[in-house]
């Protein structure tokens, strides 16, 4: 657990009298799925306006955002990066206590399984970590006359196509697959959020879409954002809807589908350079290749991808195939790789083949900074971290956010693919490790 606390003298109390509501913006990177994040506040349970007593309350602890539910434990996890409003309801109360030196808000990796909202800790790897999150304009109110914080909702994303679903679009969820069927027409049903009295309305010069973390013309009409017919070719791809109200507030929805309709089509693929590789030691290399499915007609390709936040980048030590170049550059707090490969040589042979193989360092246990906390005169080693207990899932993953081909003849077209995974030797915590004969057999022998 991490907590925030504020202020500067120890036992000194700021009061709020007749404060409503508390909140705060909360920049969350995507990868963070083990999220618990709460406000730890003192209401004021009494105040007197003519003398200025009052009495503070038991704190509470309160946990809505973006005008979800809430409540303790709850794992917040989203398609994307981006700013979400945390809220403290104050109106059952007389005011706020502002504790100097209290914790005021703590934030908490969740390894409690939570299956009213989907979230089960042994299911999701790396939630241990490093991330950054942003907080910014913390707030009181005394009233509902404040400004707009509430974005609009995505209630649909919806596919049509040339078959079963061309005289009504179909609900689009994540996994589907397009049997026989390439050229889509995708579209989107949003609407502002009108609970309170305050909303300022759907901005439609903020309506944007994406296809493989490309943006392509976007229209938005009576709630319905849609896009151009797109002819997509096989494998994994995404498709990414943006819209605005008028204070600004940001709303996005995200799918992913597959296409399957023409294995001959050329395209770009992102896979695991072996991929019978499976819990890779802490510390080795992982390689990831860069493949053209049909190399000789490849002029350039752009891609973003998008590192777990335990391993690390080595692109120093890209190999690119002859004929070719490449260049990138890393967004450093979010591990993305914006990488470019474009032919230098047009005699290439024929077929499927690599454009480059890109290293990873694995995650492993760097004591630069840190001792055994059994014994401080030393650093600890991976037999004290595998007799501690305390090591969580970790693994290996490579998303890919965007994806672009040029081709020969001058054509583009869109890729993105499935996420490269690997499992590390780490690939459970200690009690699920242990919970199966052969997971007792594998922690035993684990070196």
């Amino acid at each position: 657990m991490i907590a925030l606390a504020y202020g500067e003298q120890s036992g000194r109390v700021t009061v709020y009298p007749d404060a409503k509501e508390l909140g705060a913006w909360l920049y969350i990177p995507d990868e963070y799925v083990g999220l618990w994040v709460r406000w730890t506040i003192f209401p004021l349970s009494a105040y007197d306006a003519d003398t200025g007593d009052y009495t503070i309350g038991s704190q509470i602890t309160p946990a809505t955002m973006d005008r979800g539910a809430g409540g303790t434990g709850v794992v917040y996890s989203f398609d994307e990066s981006g700013w979400h409003y945390l809220r403290a309801d104050l109106s059952a109360y007389k005011g706020l206590a502002w504790r100097d030196m209290y914790y005021c808000m703590q934030f908490y990796i969740s390894d409690r399984d939570g299956a009213s909202y989907g979230y089960y800790a042994k299911n999701n790897h790396n939630i241990n970590g490093n991330f950054t999150i942003y907080l910014d304009d913390i707030t009181v109110d005394y009233s509902s006359v404040v400004e707009d914080r509430d974005a609009p909702g995505f209630s649909a994303v919806l596919l049509g196509d040339d078959g079963p679903h061309s005289n009504e679009a179909m609900t689009l969820t994540n996994g589907y697959v397009s049997e026989g069927y390439s050229d889509l027409k995708l579209s989107a049903r949003v609407a502002e959020y009108t609970g309170n009295t305050n909303y300022t309305g759907i901005d439609p010069a903020s309506a944007k879409a994406y296809i493989d973390g490309n943006e392509v013309p976007c229209t938005y009409v009576n709630g319905l954002m849609s896009i151009d017919d797109y002819d997509f070719a096989d494998g994994q791809h995404t498709v990414k809807f943006v819209i605005c109200d008028r204070q600004g507030n940001r709303a996005s929805a995200t799918r992913y589908f597959t296409v399957s309709a023409d294995p001959t089509r050329p395209t770009i693929k992102i896979v695991p350079h072996d991929p019978t590789a499976d819990l890779v030691l802490h510390g080795s290399l992982y390689w990831v290749d860069v493949v053209a499915t049909n190399i000789e007609n490849v002029n350039k390709v752009t891609t973003a991808l998008n590192l777990d936040s335990m391993s690390t980048w080595e692109l120093e030590h890209m190999e690119v195939t002859d004929g070719f170049t490449a260049s990138y550059t890393v967004q450093e707090d979010d591990k993305i790789a914006f990488l470019t490969i474009e032919k230098e040589d047009p005699t290439r042979s024929a077929g499927e083949g690599v454009l480059a193989s890109i290293p990873i360092r694995t995650w492993y246990l760097d004591n630069a900074e840190k001792k055994n906390p059994l014994n401080s005169s030393k650093a600890w080693t991976y037999a004290e971290f595998k007799a501690s207990h305390e090591f969580w899932p970790v693994a290996t993953e490579v998303r890919v956010q965007q994806g672009a081909v040029e081709f020969a003849d001058g054509t583009t077209d869109y890729f993105t693919g499935e996420n490269v995974f690997v499992w590390s030797e780490s690939w459970a915590n200690y009690a699920n490790m242990n919970a199966t004969q052969a997971g007792k057999d594998y922690f035993n022998a684990w070196d």
